[in-house]
């Protein structure tokens, strides 16, 4: 899901399990908020500091949302 707000662009999608190569699984407990500029999760990161606050920004190479922050949902 794509998500247009004033603090940036993201993308919102369940943690994948493994490698991926044997098939979509998913952690249905965890979600990752991706971004293609990290300045957008910083921003997230600032406005929801009690949410996000504690989450690290993690960088994935050759990928169409570099940027992203893992998180457990519930």
């Amino acid at each position: 899901m794509c998500v247009f707000t004033r603090y940036g662009f993201f993308s919102a999608a369940c943690v994948r399990q493994g490698s991926g190569k044997r098939g979509p699984s998913v952690d249905t407990n965890r979600f990752m908020v991706r971004a293609r500029v990290c300045a957008h999760l910083e921003s997230l990161k600032q406005r929801y500091a009690d949410l996000l606050g504690q989450c690290e920004i993690q960088e994935f190479a050759r990928t169409d949302h570099v940027f992203r922050v893992s998180l457990r949902s519930g």
